[in-house]
C-alpha cells in the first residue's frame, strides 16, 4: 500500500512549481512546461479519481474482487501513454488502498480464522481423484491458454504435498506464460522470478 492521497498532492505540489523539466524514476525525462504540467495533472487526476472511486466501493460494501471488476480510468484518461500500464497497473492499485484502508479482514466470516492450507488442499485433491488427475487437468488446461487457472490448480497440488515435482514444473511453464503475455514490466519481472523459484 502507498501512501495515495499524499502521492496525488505531492504531484499537485511539483506542478504548482511550473516546472521546464521532469525527470521521473522509471521513464524518460519529460520536457518544456506545458507538457510537464499534462503529464503531472493526468497522473493527479488518474490517482485521485482511482482512490475516490475504490473509496466507493469499499463504503458500498463491494470486495476487492468486484472493485477491480467495476473500476476503470476514464475515457479521457485511460490512453494517455504516460497512463500505460507498464510500471503500475490499477487493479493493483485498488487491492493496496483496500489493504491500506481496510486492514487484513474482508468481511468474510470464512477467513477469520483460516485452517492451514494444506487442509483444504489434501481434501480436494482426494475429493477429485488423486493428484494425477488434477496435474493432467492442469495440462490440458495450459494447452488451452488458462494459465492462471492452471496455476492455482498446481498451487492445490502443491499445498497437499510440497514435494510434488511435476505440479511445480507445470505451474513454471504458466508463470512463465504469463510473463509473456503483459507489457507490464514489473509483472514480466514478478511472473518470470516466480516461475525460477518454481523450477528451483
Amino acid at each position: 500500500p502507498r501512501p495515495v492521497k499524499e502521492w496525488a498532492l505531492s504531484l499537485d505540489k511539483i506542478a504548482s512549481l511550473q516546472p521546464e523539466f521532469l525527470i521521473p524514476s522509471h521513464t524518460a525525462a519529460i520536457k518544456g512546461k506545458e507538457n510537464v504540467q499534462k503529464v503531472l495533472q493526468s497522473h493527479s487526476e488518474a490517482i485521485k479519481y482511482v482512490y475516490n472511486k475504490t473509496i466507493d466501493a469499499i463504503n458500498a460494501g463491494l470486495t476487492a474482487d468486484e472493485a477491480v471488476q467495476n473500476i476503470h480510468l476514464p475515457s479521457h484518461l485511460v490512453d494517455l501513454p504516460q497512463l500505460k500500464e507498464v510500471y503500475g497497473r490499477v487493479d493493483w492499485s485498488i487491492r493496496g488502498i483496500y489493504q491500506k484502508e481496510t486492514g487484513w479482514y474482508n468481511g468474510n466470516g470464512t477467513n477469520l480464522n483460516p485452517l492451514p492450507k494444506n487442509y483444504l488442499a489434501s481434501e480436494v485433491v482426494e475429493i477429485s481423484g488423486g493428484a494425477d488427475k488434477l496435474l493432467q487437468r492442469a495440462i490440458d488446461l495450459q494447452i488451452a491458454g488458462e494459465h492462471q487457472l492452471v496455476c492455482e490448480i498446481c498451487d492445490i497440488v502443491i499445498h497437499a504435498n510440497p514435494k510434488d515435482k511435476m505440479a511445480y514444473f507445470i505451474k513454471s511453464h504458466s508463470l512463465d506464460y504469463l510473463g509473456y503475455m503483459h507489457g507490464n514490466a514489473n509483472m514480466f519481472g514478478f511472473y518470470r522470478s516466480a516461475a525460477a523459484k518454481q523450477r528451483e
